[in-house]
């Protein structure tokens, strides 16, 4: 019996020292969030971290129920962090409210891009910095995702005219993010624009080297640099490759025949008409297979029209040439090429009666 009598009273102090742990503030600022006072709520929050500077829930709470739903995002990322210095208890819950506010302060931040490109925003400094704002707290929320960094660095180079700042914003992202192929593809196109050609392959080549869907695009570019920088075997391996790997892509035949067409003028500015004529036919064969996925696409039309032409086949010429007229009546420039054309036949009244009304046409323009 006096064992029972003497465990009783300890049992009592210990439910009087769980009910103790919570300081009045605390008590206090719950009980403001319950009501919707969030002004109290945030005061006796501060309040309770002075009271219980240890307790991790404190912190996390006000974030969660104080900032949060007053999208006050950079006050909810400072005490989340708290939180998470105090201890891992919310660990979970802490992961799960910062993937929330990322997507929250991402999607307002594309909402006042959007905004800008569509011109729909009444004062365009403060839409910009607006979107600077919530990006940055994105990016700070989850800064393993790369697509923060890329609208930071893509709005401060086209809105903000700052170079630097926009590089800073793909390096740091490139830092963070594990493969970031967005980040290095959009590097690549900077450097490209400043003529560092030979790093931008470099970033374009680890990029083509991911299992991504920014592969294609990237290895497009890749392919693009290499036509421009006149390695035309390299450029001819990768339209091949992009080619093989996507055949129902009308686009990647239009551009294996581009570049064959490159690789002709330069052939026939050397003095190699048998080359030229031999890459003509490849880049009329390419546009050809175009032309049968899409019987209707202009400029494909008028690129078969002038591989024609370039090869002295003028009648065939005039077929492609014809249809472009029939679709567009008042262009002068495909009305210019077929009466040359027609005129190259040997009949001459006829093609310069059209040369004639292209002339007329373009000076009513």
């Amino acid at each position: 019996m006096k064992g029972k009598k003497f465990f009783i009273p300890l049992f009592l102090v210990g439910i009087a020292l769980l009910i103790g742990c919570s300081s009045q503030e605390f008590t206090s600022a719950k009980l403001y969030v319950q009501q919707n006072n969030l002004p109290k709520a945030e005061e006796f929050f501060l309040l309770a971290m002075e009271r219980e500077p240890m307790n991790p829930e404190i912190p996390y709470l006000l974030a969660r129920d104080v900032y949060g739903p007053q999208e006050k995002y950079g006050e909810a990322l400072k005490y989340l962090n708290k939180s998470l210095e105090l201890g891992p208890n919310f660990k979970e819950e802490i992961e799960q409210l910062k993937e929330y506010y990322w997507q929250k302060s991402y999607n307002e931040g594309l909402k006042y891009y959007t905004a800008l490109q569509n011109k729909t925003v009444a004062d365009s400094a403060q839409a910009v910095e607006e979107a600077i704002r919530l990006l940055t707290y994105a990016k700070e929320f989850n800064p393993d995702d790369e697509r923060a960094y890329y609208q930071l660095a893509r709005i401060t180079k086209t809105y903000k005219k700052d170079d630097e700042r926009s590089m800073a914003y793909i390096d740091e992202g490139i830092e963070n993010v594990k493969e970031a192929p967005l980040l290095k593809e959009y590097k690549a196109i900077q450097l490209i624009q400043k003529g560092k050609k030979d790093q931008a392959l470099v970033l374009l080549k680890e990029v083509m080297q991911m299992d991504t869907d920014r592969k294609q695009d990237a290895t497009r570019l890749y392919a693009q640099v290499l036509l421009e920088e006149h390695r035309y075997d390299e450029a001819e391996e990768t339209f091949k490759k992009i080619l093989e790997e996507n055949p129902e892509n009308p686009d990647n035949y239009f551009n294996l025949g581009y570049l064959y067409v490159r690789m002709a003028t330069e052939a026939k500015e050397n003095g190699d008409n048998d080359l030229a004529e031999q890459l003509f036919e490849k880049a009329k064969n390419q546009f050809e297979t175009v032309l049968a996925m899409n019987p209707d696409d202009m400029l494909v039309i008028e690129a078969v029209g002038d591989l024609y032409a370039e090869l002295k086949d003028y009648a065939t010429a005039e077929y492609y040439y014809q249809q472009l007229v029939n679709k567009d009546l008042l262009n002068a420039n495909y009305l210019k090429k077929l009466g040359r054309v027609i005129y190259l036949q040997g009949r001459h009244e006829e093609g310069q009666a059209i040369w004639d009304q292209a002339k007329v046409i373009e000076s009513l323009e």
